[in-house]
């Protein structure tokens, strides 16, 4: 992620983009092939895991600038509500399949479909330019101190990387933890159960668009994205006492309900927080605040991936959602605060 910044001012924002998205595929691809060669699956994943998260750490940072200058809109938390919209009929599609992919054995076959759903967006990222012009980075410094310094110069990015840190550390393993979560609660079919909830989510993230525009008419994109963290915990919590008090259809009625609410508030946060990044800087140094709280975020990521972990080990499903639910709370309450927001 610190490096994205100086990638795009050699090449620009657009071919580090294709290219990016080109390798990303053609490595998911070679990952596949090498598990239908017998190469045993998990230490090929184990290797991959790294090159993956860089691919898609790299891409993270250039994707809402890419997106801008394609649909043409100077409004960086609308480009990403938008395009939420397309990801979450993306995302049904996906949850569904991959859980038919992994009860049949074939999770191989999915692997290679990942890699090959990537060139289309490859191959048009590299031919066809978008109709707004891309502005590119200016000249670096270096790439960790281009982060310090974005974080020190801007109290807004600060504050907004404080609160993607709460949703990285407190909501974001959730949907990692799906199948652990579903086994935990002892939900037959597993896998079944476990693409119900995910499909749900990828629902609510096509409904996000409405919550980000309520939330935007009154309030900063700080503030709004505080207050839909706050609403994340909320069902967070609901879907904790609905998994201790429900059993069987009613609860997995339960699940979708609240899964819906989950990825309507969740992925309206992410649109609001990244558009308050994205605010929080010159037009040409809108790659450097991605960068800097995109990667603050991803740093905290693996302490809450091990609270998760732990909690679910040692204590109970409801218990880890509900850690999730109060913790997103409190960093919500704080920073939707006026005297921090203003």
């Amino acid at each position: 992620m610190p490096y994205a910044p100086r990638v795009c001012r050699v090449l620009g924002t657009r071919l580090a983009f294709a290219w990016a998205t080109s390798l990303l595929s053609g490595f998911w691809i070679l990952v596949a092939l090498l598990i239908f060669l017998g190469v045993p699956p998990l230490p090929v994943l184990l290797l991959a895991a790294p090159v993956v998260g860089g691919f898609i750490g790299f891409t993270a940072v250039l994707s809402p600038v890419v997106y801008k200058a394609y649909l043409s809109s100077r409004d960086m938390t609308q480009v990403m509500a938008r395009m939420t919209v397309v990801k979450g009929v993306a995302a049904v599609v996906g949850a569904l399949a991959g859980g038919v992919f992994i009860s049949s054995g074939t999770e191989a076959f999915g692997l290679l479909v990942a890699g090959l759903l990537r060139i289309p967006l490859a191959l048009f990222a590299f031919r066809i330019a978008p109709a707004l012009s891309i502005a590119d980075p200016l000249q670096t410094l270096t790439p960790w101190g281009d982060i310090a310094t974005s974080l020190k110069e801007s109290p807004a990015l600060r504050r907004t990387t404080f609160l993607a840190c709460g949703v990285a550390m407190f909501v974001a393993p959730l949907p990692s933890f799906v199948v652990p979560l579903t086994h935990a609660l002892r939900r037959e079919p597993l896998l079944q159960g476990a693409g119900l909830l995910m499909a749900s989510i990828a629902i609510g993230e096509l409904l996000s668009p409405i919550v980000v525009s309520r939330f935007r008419a009154k309030r900063t994109p700080i503030a709004s994205s505080a207050l839909a963290s706050v609403a994340t915990g909320g069902i967070l919590l609901a879907l904790a006492v609905a998994s201790m008090t429900l059993s069987n259809e009613i609860e997995l009625v339960a699940w979708g309900i609240l899964g819906i609410g989950f990825g309507t508030s969740r992925f309206a946060s992410r649109a609001l927080t990244i558009g308050a990044a994205a605010e929080a800087q010159e037009v040409h140094d809108v790659s450097k605040s991605l960068a800097a709280m995109l990667l603050s975020a991803c740093l905290v990521a693996p302490v809450g991936i091990l609270a998760w972990s732990a909690i679910l080990r040692w204590g109970s499903a409801p218990a880890a959602m509900a850690f999730g639910a109060v913790g997103i709370g409190c960093v919500g309450i704080v920073m939707s605060r006026p005297r921090l927001t203003a």
